[in-house]
């Protein structure tokens, strides 16, 4: 799968992002990035909760007027459909702005980029200690019947329509959705090795150490490779001064402070 990094999008009054100029004149600039997702099987560890998102106006009232574009007044008439699930789905094409770096380093990414990846591909509930078989979230799924906001705000109903009751069917099910709620984690190994250890997060090519940074964050551990010894205090420094106890745990000595604002 690939996913869409839209640094800067257009056509889009609410968003506009921020992109690098370029000085092609036949042709758009270029204002997004791919981020990849690789595995080595058909089979992976990909926590859908963790990344899940917060819904888009789950409790909007029946044919309630809105204000439309242009400053047209429209109906919001989804078909009687009220308080739908309250989370989405991570999306392909995510729109976030770069963030600012106070060091020499040209080619960094936000950590907000890693943080969806890294909370995606690795267990919140660690991992076994003897294979590192991550664990896998145990999560209750329960049947939310479809409510009328108008109905649980106590009043008749939009424009004085009826609220909805169990008759709210479609080809005879019960309109609703599915709640997901997590009650704890359990191993996907057979190895009773004892209590999991964190999960760990390899960067290759960690640069400015954004990945681990986020990763330690996370309550993760993190392992990055750095041909360039600059960048590599970089990231010692970095790391350092966001959790300099936490970091001083974990194994990594007091770097040296920047004396250049």
């Amino acid at each position: 799968a690939d996913i869409i990094w839209a640094k800067g999008i257009s056509f889009c009054d609410s968003y506009a992002g921020s992109v690098m100029p370029q000085s092609v004149q036949d042709r758009p600039s270029t204002s997004h990035e791919y981020v990849f997702l690789l595995s080595k099987s058909a089979h992976y560890f990909y926590d859908i909760e963790a990344v899940k998102e917060k819904a888009v106006e789950p409790e909007r009232q029946r044919n309630e007027r809105i204000g439309g574009a242009n400053g047209h007044t429209v109906r919001h008439s989804p078909g009687g459909m009220m308080q739908a699930s309250a989370t989405r789905n991570l999306r392909s094409v995510w729109c976030i702005n770069p963030a600012p770096l106070r060091e020499s380093h040209f080619a960094t990414f936000p950590p907000a980029l890693v943080k969806p990846c890294i909370l995606a591909g690795t267990s919140a509930g660690g991992c076994c200690p003897a294979c590192l078989a991550p664990y896998e979230r145990i999560v209750e799924r329960k049947f939310q019947p479809q409510t009328d906001v108008s109905a649980v705000r106590g009043i008749r109903g939009a424009n004085g329509q009826k609220g909805l009751d169990d008759s709210n069917t479609w080809a005879g099910y019960p309109r609703g959705t599915t709640a997901a709620t997590t009650t704890g984690w359990r191993p996907t190994c057979a190895c009773d090795a004892g209590d999991p250890v964190p999960a760990t997060v390899l960067d290759p090519f960690c640069g400015a150490g954004t990945t681990l940074l986020v990763a330690e964050r996370l309550g993760r551990d993190s392992i990055g490779i750095e041909l360039n010894a600059e960048y590599c205090e970089m990231a010692r420094r970095r790391i350092y001064d966001d959790a300099p106890l936490f970091a001083a745990v974990a194994g990594v000595d007091t770097p040296t402070k920047r004396t250049t604002p």
